[in-house]
């Protein structure tokens, strides 16, 4: 966190000065916590049909030699269709999620610099726009959700000898760990679809990508629901005076 006043700069991009002005008092959070848990919950639903499509088209390509053609098989343009199908669908599903996510990580944001004034790194509105800036992306988000969770987590019991016990960022740090990975396993899955390899142990290879994948968005997305409810929460509870 920067100490004192002034400016800090990481990577370019101001960490925050330190305003003698009040806050803006903290907002409801469930208005949008609830639209961004539902839509996390639709991506599941997406990524679980997803993995058993790919497990099906990956066991009735096994039955041909690697070095042929996918499109020999009898059922490959079903098999294409539908996987085009799902790919329309995540391109909606995963652009609603986006927006929803990232308005109430915004708000979140907004909240925690009220329950902690000048306390926190970067100007609240970088919240929002910081998984839109590259490299910045992989660890200023986290940095963000470091300090939103400190900031909103009730205040726990005090030790015997009057200390305080530390956060506990065990979901948090898995939730990041499993989005970072699964971002690098989902953008190179992307580049090509596995009908469009020109043999089927190619198809296989982008396949076996894809599993990898699914899993690890499946859950980060467990995750993140689990922490959208427990930030939600915890935010709420502060605001109606009892966290």
């Amino acid at each position: 966190m920067p100490a004192g006043t002034g400016v800090v700069v990481v990577n370019s991009i101001p960490a925050r000065t330190v305003s003698s002005a009040a806050p803006n008092p903290p907002r409801p959070v469930r208005a949008l916590a609830t639209p961004t848990w539902a839509m996390l919950a639709v991506t599941l639903v997406w990524l679980v049909a997803h993995f058993f499509y790919a497990v099906s088209v990956d066991s009735a390509l096994g039955d041909m030699p690697s070095g042929y053609s996918p499109d020999y098989h009898p059922d490959y343009g079903d098999m294409r269709d539908v996987g085009q199908l799902f790919e329309a669908f995540r391109a909606v599903i995963f652009l609603a999620t986006a927006i929803l996510w990232v308005l109430w990580f915004g708000r979140l944001r907004a909240n925690a610099e009220a329950f902690a004034p000048g306390q926190l790194r970067y100007e609240p509105g970088l919240a929002y726009g910081v998984w839109f800036i590259p490299i910045c992306n992989f660890f200023m988000p986290k940095q963000i959700a470091n300090d939103i969770w400190g900031a909103s987590k009730p205040a726990p019991p005090g030790h015997w000898y009057g200390g305080r016990l530390p956060a506990q960022r065990g979901l948090l740090n898995g939730w990041w760990t499993t989005w970072v990975i699964s971002f690098f396993f989902t953008f190179v899955s992307s580049w090509e679809s596995w009908y469009e390899d020109g043999t089927v142990e190619g198809a296989s290879e982008t396949l076996a990508v894809t599993f990898f994948s699914d899993l690890l968005m499946i859950t980060c997305g467990i995750l993140a629901i689990i922490m959208v409810l427990r930030l939600t929460r915890w935010q709420e509870d502060r605001i109606a005076g009892h966290g």
